[in-house]
């Protein structure tokens, strides 16, 4: 459980930076403005996927 929360979190660190606009350099890309917030709500729609599959089990 614990390894599922610190990875929840690390997600949503990296949601709150990219949906402020960065700058947040990511996987050898940086992210800034409208770009960097569409990649943060890809990583909230991917928290909310994992959510659901989480509480499932």
């Amino acid at each position: 459980m614990k390894e599922e929360t610190d990875f929840y979190v690390y997600l949503c660190n990296i949601a709150g930076s990219l949906l402020q606009g960065g700058p947040l350099e990511l996987e050898g890309n940086t992210y800034v403005g409208d770009e960097a917030r569409k990649k943060g709500m890809q990583i909230v729609d991917l928290i909310r996927v994992l959510d659901v599959y989480f509480k499932g089990k």
